[in-house]
């Protein structure tokens, strides 16, 4: 469920400079070549290279989380993400459960470095665990998706078409747990409403819509939950042409 396609790693794209980045409370270091990270990400591009302190070569991310910016340095170097099933998430309910954690850490991480790819790639993760373990993010969880996240998150997005999808079978329980976050987190609501008045129709007629799907008639468009830049080509537009 993960790309293995390395990057074309030499003297050119790594460069020669080293800069140390130390993430979480107790500040585990990471070493790494400054212009590959600054190619990969418009965050780091600007604290290094935009005149700040951050030039000097180190910088410190007290709020971050060491897990996602491991899985980070393995996507800027190898263009990897961890694997499920594996050893570390083993391919039952507690495996899926973790492995959507780390997706989410590193989703949440990616979007505040400005890396779209990585954060697109951890969505069609997220995607397939639903087509292929049936795996929905709970209320609890989107509550820390909205707090995490802002207006225009592809990440609220999908939780409001998980959310929307798993209505179209009606049970008090579901219906109670959704009209609590509702009232918890307002935003949810109003977002829930305006996906029901656009999409409603699919998701409750004949097409079989599931947001786990991302094309043909019950998919919203392989790119509907994707981040990108003004003429940035997605990578599964990319993969396509390569096969």
């Amino acid at each position: 469920m993960a790309s293995s396609k390395v990057v074309d790693l030499n003297l050119e794209t790594l460069g020669t400079e080293i800069v140390t980045i130390h993430v979480g409370p107790k500040r585990k270091a990471f070493s790494l070549h400054k212009k590959l990270l600054c190619s990969r990400s418009a965050y780091f591009n600007k604290a290094f290279n935009g005149g700040f302190k951050e030039t000097e070569g180190t910088i410190y991310l007290p709020e971050d989380d060491p897990t996602a910016f491991d899985a980070l340095v393995v996507f800027i170097y190898q263009n990897s993400l961890p694997l499920f099933p594996s050893k570390q998430f083993p391919a039952n309910i507690e495996g899926c459960d973790c492995y959507a954690d780390v997706l989410e850490r590193i989703i949440f991480f990616a979007d505040k470095l400005c890396i779209n790819e990585l954060a697109n790639k951890s969505m069609d993760l997220m995607q397939d665990l639903e087509m292929e373990y049936s795996r929905l993010v709970n209320p609890e969880r989107i509550a820390n998706v909205y707090k995490r996240t802002g207006p225009k998150s592809k990440f609220r997005l999908y939780c409001t078409a998980t959310r929307c999808y798993d209505l179209r079978i009606y049970e008090s329980e579901r219906m109670e747990r959704v009209k609590k976050l509702a009232i918890e987190v307002p935003e949810f609501g109003a977002d829930m409403l305006e996906f029901n008045s656009q999409y409603g129709p699919r998701i409750f007629g004949k097409t079989k819509f599931d947001p786990g799907i991302r094309d043909g008639e019950a998919g919203l468009g392989r790119c509907f939950f994707h981040t990108h830049y003004p003429g940035e080509i997605c990578h599964l537009t990319a993969e396509l042409s390569e096969t």
